[in-house]
């Protein structure tokens, strides 16, 4: 079994391909966002298949994901999806979703480690915090709502935006976070980035 995480997915939401058009533009390779809104009723019913092909693609039935909230506008149908599914509760977010599991406002876990014996701890929510419970100890902090807007800041490696805009369109593994963490860690090392520069999530 693997564990998965995600969030923002914005099922049926249509403006979402004109608010996060550079990350949905994905789902319609050749085309233009002028073609694609044009008959946005029918292109976000396209943006949903490709959504839910790359969510299925890399999860198995036997896999867990964590939403990190924002799942869908309107009516959705969560057995479309692979998995168990697990829901961090977003700004639009029905109280009542079904399809999960288990629905949170926000959760702290804890996982083991890919490559080693030792565990992860981490907070997830669907706001991105400021401070959390032993930030500064090595506890990780999952968030979306941002759709990868939210600039960089030295000091905040641990923080991740977890939304689809940021990862392909699609779930990402704990295997992957680790690795882009890793990254930032190395840059900031490295002195390769500053507390003025202004990368994305």
């Amino acid at each position: 079994m693997t564990i998965f995480f995600t969030s923002d997915t914005h099922f049926g939401h249509a403006n979402i391909l004109k608010y996060c058009w550079e990350s949905r533009g994905l789902a319609f390779p050749g085309k233009s966002f002028e073609e694609v809104f044009a008959i946005k009723r029918e292109s976000i019913k396209a943006h949903d298949e490709f959504l839910i092909r790359s969510w299925n693609s890399i999860v198995s039935p036997e896999d867990t994901v964590y939403h990190l909230g924002d799942v869908a506008f309107g009516k959705f149908d969560m057995n479309k999806l692979n998995g168990t599914k697990i829901l961090i509760e977003g700004n639009h977010d029905p109280k009542h979703n079904p399809g999960f599991k288990e629905i949170h406002e926000h959760l702290s876990l804890r996982l083991d480690h890919p490559h080693t014996n030792e565990k992860i701890d981490i907070v997830l929510s669907h706001f991105p915090f400021e401070d959390w419970d032993r930030k500064h100890h090595g506890v990780l902090h999952f968030h979306g709502h941002k759709h990868g807007t939210l600039p960089y800041r030295v000091g905040f490696e641990n923080r991740l935006d977890l939304g689809v805009d940021c990862w392909d369109m699609r779930p990402v593994s704990i295997v992957e976070i680790l690795a882009r963490i890793e990254e930032r860690t190395r840059k900031v090392e490295m002195e390769e980035v500053f507390p003025e520069d202004d990368f994305q999530y």
